[in-house]
């Protein structure tokens, strides 16, 4: 057997692997997996959320206007919104139009 008994041995000859814990070591290696663990629900959290914990959410952009709507049943849509249906409505129009 190799001084340090299998494959910490072949650890020893090739890396200079000495297998003893200091206090750097622990808390380093507990500091990586504790980072590791809160990138981890940091990206759960934004991917049911949609925006990072912490952060103020895009409230804004996903808030209607508060004018009247000529679409049924008196749904209110924000500008941008309103301008792609009016531009689709378009580009179905002139689809269905024969030229003559």
């Amino acid at each position: 057997m190799i001084s340090g008994g299998g494959g910490w041995g072949v650890f020893n000859s090739l890396f200079g692997w000495t297998n003893s814990a200091t206090y750097g070591s622990v808390l380093s290696y507990n500091l990586y997996w504790l980072s590791v663990i809160i990138a981890f629900v940091a990206m759960a959290y934004k991917e049911k959320k949609g925006h990072w914990p912490f952060r103020k959410s895009n409230k804004t952009a996903e808030e209607p206007n508060n004018q009247a709507s000529d679409q049924p049943g008196g749904v209110v849509l924000n500008d941008s919104l309103a301008v792609k249906q009016k531009e689709a409505e378009g580009v179905q129009m002139n689809i269905r139009e024969t030229p003559e």
